[in-house]
This record gives C-alpha cells, structure tokens and sequence, in this order.
C-alpha cells in the first residue's frame, strides 16, 4: 500500500480482478445450463464478447456487470465478493476485500 498526500493507494491489479470476475461469471452462467450465445442475447451483446468478459480481456463497466448479474440471476455484491475471494491479493481478510470492491 502506498501513500499519497497522507492518504492510503490501494494498488490493484485490474488485470487480475477482470480474470476473477470472468471466471465468477463463467461459473454462474454454467450453473444456469447458459449457453454464452443465450448470455449474451438476453444483455443485446455477441458471445464472441461473453467470451472476452469471461477470460478477462476486456474490463467490464458496472451497468454491464449488473446487466448481466440480472440476466444470471444473482446478485452484484455475490459477483464480486466471490471473484475478489479467489484472488490471492484481495488479502487475507474482508476488510481488505472490501477496499477491492470499492475500486471498482
């Protein structure tokens, strides 16, 4: 953690944090027999950019991510909380989870 004009900057990996979120994705639309083609006519997107979301090669924005939080039928919080708790440096506790989260 560094610090700027005494306030803390939490470096994040933004690279890594769009992996895990893409992964959660991935697990939740499998778990709902989603096809990324069904995902992503029910957003009005191609599964060509299913795919990029779900292997991390493009940041999602977050009207986005709700988009498609709704379409899977689970929770932003859920999402995030989950990817963010696979990543080795979201920190060992919730407090550093949470900082994570407000980033995005």
């Amino acid at each position: 953690m560094m610090r700027s004009k005494g306030k803390a900057i939490v470096e994040v990996d933004q690279g890594m944090v769009a992996k895990q979120i893409g992964a959660q994705i991935r697990h939740l639309r499998l778990k709902k027999s989603f096809t990324q083609r069904m995902l992503g006519n029910l957003i009005g997107t191609t599964f060509q950019q299913i795919q990029k979301y779900e292997n991390g090669q493009v940041f999602l924005t977050v009207p986005r991510l709700f988009q498609i939080c709704a379409a899977l039928d689970t929770s932003f919080e859920i999402t995030v909380v989950d990817a963010c708790m696979l990543s080795d440096k979201a920190g060992p506790d919730i407090n550093s989870r949470k900082i994570l989260i407000s980033v995005l």
